[in-house]
């Protein structure tokens, strides 16, 4: 068996959520993985990490935001079908959007853990928000759902 070997990507720097007390609101936008990084980092796997089992972080923002994601995670699967690397991956996320989640891991839920920020009712619904078209809109109903479809398709999450 090999040692494991932990890697953390921040996946890009954006978020849909307008939390209250973010340090980070409106400092970054349209930062995302660039192809670049993908070549960088699949090199660096195949160059460096052959001898070792992965786990991959995904953060950001909100690493389901990233249009890059998902073609990195397919191209992690390749190489380590390649090289007979065994991978798993954790996801923090704000639990905006199951659909997102789903879409870039449903091959690989058996190897997924979720870790959803939830505040609980009250505080997501005053301070933690989104805004649209001059709205305040309260997130902790979406969150729920999202934890809700995160049980019924059988997703690891906590």
């Amino acid at each position: 068996m090999k040692q494991k070997y932990n890697f953390t990507i921040l996946t890009n720097k954006n978020c849909n959520f307008n939390c209250r007390y973010c340090y980070e609101k409106g400092k970054f936008k349209n930062q995302d993985l660039t192809e670049d990084t993908i070549e960088y980092i699949l090199k660096l796997l195949n160059d460096n990490f052959k001898e070792y089992d992965w786990n991959f972080m995904f953060i950001g923002g909100e690493p389901t935001l990233s249009k890059k994601l998902k073609i990195l995670v397919q191209e992690i699967e390749k190489l380590s079908s390649k090289l007979n690397n065994k991978v798993t991956y954790d996801l923090l996320t704000n639990g905006s959007s199951f659909q997102l989640i789903n879409n870039i891991f449903e091959n690989y839920k058996d190897r997924l853990n979720v870790q959803v920020s939830y505040d609980g009712k009250p505080i997501n619904d005053i301070d933690r928000i989104i805004i649209k078209k001059n709205k305040i809109i309260p997130t902790s109903n979406l969150i729920l759902k999202t934890v809700e479809s995160l049980y019924k398709y059988n997703y690891n999450f906590h």
